[in-house]
């Protein structure tokens, strides 16, 4: 009488393991592999958007460590987009940050800015 008890619990378990295999299997398939966005990659594109845009100060540099961004440089613009730079150099400083954070990867963003007087 244990033979079959026996029996149908190897059955079982090999059923149960087969499956599990399987979904396993297509789990790993369909999830696409994730993309690795280097301090590099993040770099090259902020020093990237901040040159294309007419209206902030040319010359920023960029730095990224683990995700971290530094922008240094000067807020001060003779010629942005035709006209000088206001009086509120916190808005420059606002849209130079607004440019840094839509990079994907950025973790945060440190200012070490200089104003002219």
């Amino acid at each position: 009488m244990n033979k079959p008890k026996i029996m149908h619990k190897k059955i079982f378990l090999l059923t149960a393991l087969s499956l599990s295999g399987m979904l396993l299997v297509r789990c790993s398939e369909a999830t696409p592999p994730v993309p690795v966005i280097t301090d590099s990659d993040i770099q090259a594109q902020i020093a990237t958007l901040l040159s294309s845009q007419p209206d902030l100060p040319t010359g920023l540099q960029v730095a990224v460590v683990g995700g971290r961004v530094t922008i240094s440089g000067s807020l001060a613009c003779e010629d942005c987009a035709g006209q000088e730079t206001p009086g509120s150099y916190g808005s420059v400083q606002q849209s130079v940050g607004a440019v840094a954070r839509a990079v994907p990867g950025v973790a945060e963003v440190v200012f070490a800015l200089t104003s002219p007087p």
